[in-house]
């Protein structure tokens, strides 16, 4: 899951970092990104996660990042659980530029600030508010469409930012004895404790490892490609 960004790569001078950029008036290189693997396990697969990751790991470890879609489907989605299921739920957001950041002569990185907190359907209709001012519609835009005009914000950009909830402990799995999802072996709530996982022997509860967390976003929100804590596999 490493390598240098398209975008941005550091090179050594003298024992200091200089940011070199690329040019990005033309973006016909995101054409050039091949899609992550999609898998679909059937409910049989499904009942063994880590056996099946095993399964897919080979093929899927050459992109750093796969989809997996269940075969059973949540009685109460994301939404219904962060709004009614959890009660009082707010979480902080950071705020994020919308430009290449330059660095500074210490080599440090301004990425972003705090932002406010929100309950869920607050930054639901922010989120809404921003994508419909940008794009002038509420529907679905093709990704790749999306993706460049990403890239054409960060490159021209200058004083715009989005916000992200980003690190928010907790998941949103439900509680709902009825819900298939959320008592498969799939809710990362319990995914630490499975037989086969050796996280199941950390005799603490540390956020992001034995316990989930929560990413909300909105358009343009980004987080870097990263390698995670002791090389473990990142679950979305």
């Amino acid at each position: 899951m490493t390598g240098k960004s398209p975008i941005t790569q550091r090179t050594a001078r003298h024992g200091s970092h200089k940011l070199c950029k690329f040019d990005l008036s033309d973006l016909e290189w995101t054409n050039m990104i091949p899609e992550c693997p999609t898998y679909h396990p059937s409910e049989h697969e499904f009942e063994h996660p880590l056996v099946y990751l095993q399964k897919i790991a080979h093929e899927a470890s050459k992109y750093g990042i796969c989809k997996i879609v269940s075969p059973i489907a949540a009685s109460n989605p994301a939404a219904f659980v962060l709004m009614k299921e959890k009660k009082n739920f707010k979480f902080e957001t950071n705020v994020q530029p919308l430009r290449l950041s330059k660095w500074n002569e210490k080599d440090i990185i301004t990425f972003s600030m705090r932002g406010r907190k929100y309950t869920y359907h607050d930054f639901e209709v922010l989120a809404n508010k921003a994508f419909f001012s940008r794009f002038h519609s509420s529907r679905d835009l093709p990704s790749s469409y999306v993706e460049k005009e990403f890239w054409h914000e960060m490159a021209q950009g200058e004083k715009g930012t989005v916000e992200y909830g980003v690190n928010v402990e907790g998941s949103a799995f439900s509680c709902d004895p009825n819900d298939r999802l959320g008592t498969s072996k799939w809710n990362l709530k319990n995914f630490s404790q499975l037989p086969q996982s050796l996280i199941r022997l950390v005799d603490r509860e540390i956020p992001g490892i034995t316990d989930p967390m929560l990413y909300i976003g909105m358009l343009f929100s980004m987080f870097a490609w990263h390698v995670e804590d002791h090389y473990l596999y990142r679950y979305i």
